[in-house]
């Protein structure tokens, strides 16, 4: 069946246009719920990284998609929203920067008229945060439902918080990914395969250094550079500051 469609060459990823080409020539792309398999994870959050910048990439090469002739609107819409929610990601990464400057010395006087209200008052600082709050639940707490007893809880406890200050940092790698992304040659490099692979502790200061430093100057401007601190961006710039030996310890082999 896939010898039916030609995908174009240079691909970084080819699930979206097996997809689309096969629904062109009239194939019918199903999910099945009932069938096992097995796949390999990343032996570090570093090669996680590299594997998620790479799916990025082959995603919004998947563009010329939105606007092929001869697919269904569920599958156009798929195409769409795939890439969306990559480029998404810069837009709240900015929003989330000028609503803390916003809070600041130096730039409060000048944008703080936009920070309480939104379309004409419909959503106010209250209501954004009962929206904040209600993400961040599902988000982080999604997992209780799993637990029965005092060890699960722990259990849950111990994941949330190690995979927060590892995954923190995708708030800004993710976003840097993406805005040089058009500055940087596009290659197939496959992730690895070990999974027993070793995390120099160097190799992970050298990489996760710019977010360390970014959350020490974020903790000295929330104190310093705001009149009221914002405390909700506190554990992001926690998650920051210990990157580097939560990325180290958690690629160690237990």
């Amino acid at each position: 069946m896939f010898r039916r469609i030609d995908l174009p060459k240079g691909l970084l990823s080819h699930d979206n246009w097996d997809t689309a080409l096969l629904d062109q020539k009239g194939f019918r792309t199903v999910f099945v719920d009932d069938v096992e398999t097995y796949d390999e994870a990343p032996a570090h959050y570093l090669e996680a990284r590299k594997r998620e910048s790479r799916w990025a990439k082959g995603t919004l090469q998947g563009w010329p998609l939105i606007f092929m002739t001869g697919l269904t609107p569920q599958t156009r819409f798929l195409s769409f929203y795939s890439i969306y929610c990559y480029l998404a990601q810069p837009v709240f990464f900015f929003w989330v920067l000028l609503g803390l400057l916003s809070q600041s010395f130096y730039a409060g006087e000048l944008m703080s008229f936009k920070t309480d209200a939104f379309w004409f008052g419909i959503f106010v600082n209250r209501t954004l945060f009962l929206i904040l709050l209600f993400s961040l639940t599902v988000i982080f707490f999604h997992k209780l439902v799993l637990v029965r007893n005092v060890p699960d809880f722990k259990k849950f406890l111990f994941e949330t918080g190690l995979s927060f200050l590892i995954s923190g940092g995708n708030f800004l790698y993710a976003t840097w990914d993406l805005l040089t992304m058009p500055f940087k040659k596009l290659a197939w490099r496959p992730m690895s395969k070990d999974p027993y692979e070793k995390l120099k502790f160097s190799d992970a200061a050298k990489q996760l250094i710019p977010g360390t430093l970014l959350g020490f100057f974020g903790f000295w401007y929330l104190f310093e550079g705001t009149p009221n601190p914002q405390w909700s961006f506190i554990p992001l710039f926690v998650s920051f500051m210990f990157s580097i030996p939560a990325v180290y310890l958690s690629a160690k082999s237990i």
